[in-house]
């Protein structure tokens, strides 16, 4: 029988991951509108489930980032809330958490996909499907057709549009704003535990990510005038009372980068026919759980099982999405409260001091495997 031909629409983290674990048993080709991989972005942790569905499509990332060991979390003054044992998280799971920069993962995950596979400036403006098939528009007018299309393009999904809703993800008032620092700070992170502090103005987050760069993000409400206004003078005028590290490396960003927080409505089926979403195209979050990468990956590394284990593709895609849905939801409510932005109550306060960094650790990971469908030990 010949090999599916699957088009996955968007050369992101989800859609090059999910090529690389598909090469061996379909062909895969990856639309991507841009005229190259994404450079900007800052960077993200990968957290246990991320690198496990990493791990099990062959992809080592222990050469790029570095892996962190805890996150110690402050009032805006510096007063100390909580540290999370991440090494505590990589005992249990046996996958470190590691920080990298997104360009970086971008060009592993790339490198572990034959280069004709990835088709830039070809954007997609449609999908259409019937029971058999699917069909990808494409902007110069032509059409691919294929055994199964995957929309893996954001948050402003052409593929959900086309296939689910064209319901645009609703916006939470919140964005990040992140700079990449060369050089780390002593006393700010030390090269393997990162700093947050979190206060009126919002949250600011200080973690390392090689011996010379450290990464810095603040969640911020959007300011009335809009996030045009946002810089890094804006910045420090917003966090000047925090503690002296934030201040210190304040002192330090010279450009930044931001975007809005944004969540969708999971819905129960992510396509018709033999189309399905992954990622942020199925499930867009704010970022404050940490998982948006990570849940691609997931995403990737379920689908690629779902498609193994039957040889119908709409009946495999439609228990691909059935087993993430409910955990994906899970993440989609802790992520889409925003609480690790806003200052924590006396009571909560009380309670995050008295807990140990192993136990933090302990929980954080149960937190994961409840959204995860790499480390739940279950298939589709």
């Amino acid at each position: 029988m010949a090999a599916r031909q699957v088009l996955v629409v968007g050369a992101g983290i989800g859609g090059l991951a999910l090529a690389a674990g598909l090469t061996s048993d379909a062909r895969v080709s990856v639309l991507e509108k841009a005229g190259g991989l994404r450079e900007s972005g800052g960077a993200l942790t990968l957290f246990p489930n991320g690198v496990a569905a990493l791990d099990a499509f062959g992809i080592d990332v222990a050469g790029t980032g570095v892996p962190v060991s805890a996150m110690r979390m402050h009032r805006h003054d510096g007063t100390p809330l909580m540290t999370i044992d991440f090494a505590e998280m990589a005992r249990r799971t046996g996958y470190p958490v590691r920080n990298i920069l997104r360009r970086d993962l971008l060009r592993v995950l790339a490198d572990h996909v034959p280069a004709s596979v990835v088709e830039f400036d070809a954007g997609v403006t449609g999908v259409m499907a019937t029971e058999g098939s699917a069909t990808a528009v494409l902007s110069d007018g032509t059409s691919r057709e294929a055994d199964l299309v995957v929309g893996a393009d954001g948050t402003s999904s052409v593929v959900r549009r086309s296939m689910v809703s064209a319901q645009p993800a609703r916006t939470s008032g919140w964005m990040t704003v992140q700079s990449v620092i060369t050089g780390l700070r002593q006393g700010i992170v030390s090269d393997r535990s990162g700093a947050s502090f979190v206060g009126h103005a919002g949250f600011c987050g200080i973690m390392p990510l090689g011996p010379n760069e450290t990464m810095v993000w603040f969640d911020v409400r959007v300011p009335p005038q809009g996030w045009r206004t946002v810089d890094p003078w804006w910045l420090r005028e917003m966090f000047g009372d925090y503690a002296s590290s934030v201040r210190d490396i304040l002192e330090r960003v010279e450009t930044v980068d931001h975007f809005e927080h944004r969540t969708h409505d999971v819905p129960d089926r992510w396509g018709r026919g033999p189309t399905t979403l992954l990622g942020d195209a199925a499930h867009a979050v704010p970022p404050t759980a940490g998982q948006g990468a990570n849940q691609a990956l997931d995403d990737a590394w379920t689908m690629r099982e779902a498609l193994r284990g039957d040889g119908d593709v709409v009946r495999a895609v439609r228990r691909y999405e059935s087993h993430r849905v409910p955990r994906v939801r899970r993440m989609s409510q802790v992520a889409g409260a925003e609480r690790p932005n806003q200052v924590p109550g006396r009571a909560t306060g009380f309670v995050m001091r008295h807990v140990p960094a192993r136990a933090a650790g302990a929980g954080h990971t149960a937190l994961v495997r409840k959204w995860s469908s790499v480390l739940s030990g279950s298939l589709p």
